[in-house]
């Protein structure tokens, strides 16, 4: 369209889509992102920032408070 003949993008949006409205949770979440697991923590901390009301927590051992726990398998994960 000649419109656009000009433009080198466009703003487009697909209605509902997720990058346009804001994620979270509805209660308050911490995502445990162990040690033992390469790579869980660089993941974990780039969902806590696209998802609001969430902690990350980084312990030995796995938490009591704990919800949710982030398992990130990748090429380092099947090491022998």
């Amino acid at each position: 369209s000649p419109n656009y003949l000009n433009k080198t993008s466009l703003p487009l949006c697909v209605s509902g889509e997720l990058e346009s409205e804001s994620l979270a949770f509805s209660k308050p979440c911490t995502l445990w992102a162990s040690p033992a697991n390469a790579g869980a923590l660089e993941l974990a901390t780039e969902i806590a920032t696209a998802v609001a009301g969430l902690t990350i927590s980084t312990t030995d051992d796995r938490p009591a408070s704990v919800t949710h726990m982030l398992l990130y398998l990748n090429e380092e994960s099947f090491v022998s």
